[in-house]
């Protein structure tokens, strides 16, 4: 498999490590971005849900 990223184009010879990964990335973005009465904990000026977390519900509804 090849992955394309900010940095290049990459091979993976393992795409469960990278599936796993990608999981705990989202499970870290989702334990930041957290609905502060309205507003994002980590992005504070951001409305909750701000883009990281919609993306990392995304991810996770994807993954598990």
């Amino acid at each position: 498999m090849i992955l394309a990223t900010s940095t290049g184009v990459h091979r993976v010879d393992d795409l469960r490590a990278e599936i796993e990964h990608l999981a705990r990335l989202a499970a870290a973005v989702l334990r930041d971005h957290t609905d502060d009465a309205g507003r994002c904990a980590a992005c504070r000026d951001a409305a909750f849900p701000c883009g990281p977390a919609y993306l990392g519900e995304q991810v996770a509804t994807l993954l598990w």
